[in-house]
């Protein structure tokens, strides 16, 4: 119960199993937020409910999800300024869920699936990132209706990214690959 200025106070308040509605108005958050426990984290509207990292440090990941069955839905995740190998959203959770959302303007990865396996990335948009979707030793995972136009690259598969299903995806108009399977 309550409202928190900030979504990292609302996830760390926040008991598993619990959901978290992000309001809109108060947006772009401009923040980094760690889910470390099994919740559900909800904008109101992907085109207006914004988180943008363009205020954090090179180092770190606009959202990592770091605990299993967390759910994401419905948000913007904009201007992560990345050093190497940075995030918009780096899920290394099993069984997270990422729907309905916008990743777009982040100067190195959009969604980067590090060591993580049953996760679903559905009805996603993303543009201008230097990877849209970027898996590494990660397995049995669904990418399902997503869209990766004009970014460096659209879809990698890296490093025993075994039994991956991409489901309806389309990449267009990327610069480099739409598609690179690699190791």
């Amino acid at each position: 119960p309550g409202n928190f200025t900030k979504i990292q106070d609302a996830v760390n308040e926040a008991c598993s199993g619990d959901t978290i509605y992000v309001y809109d108005d108060s947006a772009p958050y401009f923040e980094h937020v760690v889910v470390n426990k099994s919740i559900t984290l909800i904008g109101e509207d992907k085109n207006s409910t914004e988180i943008n990292g363009s205020f954090l440090d090179s180092m770190v990941d606009t959202i990592s999800v770091v605990h299993d069955d967390v759910v994401i839905r419905g948000f913007s995740i904009t201007h992560n300024q990345g050093y190497y190998y940075q995030a918009a959203v780096k899920i290394t959770g099993n069984y997270t869920i990422l729907s309905h959302c916008i990743i777009k303007r982040n100067e190195w990865i959009g969604i980067y699936v590090v060591d993580a396996s049953f996760c679903r990335i559905e009805d996603c948009e993303l543009y201008q990132n230097l990877v849209a979707i970027h898996l590494v030793g990660s397995r049995e995972n669904v990418l399902q209706n997503c869209v990766c136009h004009d970014n460096a690259d659209g879809i990698t598969l890296f490093s025993k990214s075994h039994d991956n299903q991409l489901i309806d995806c389309i990449c267009s108009e990327n610069y480099f690959d739409n598609m690179l399977i690699q190791q």
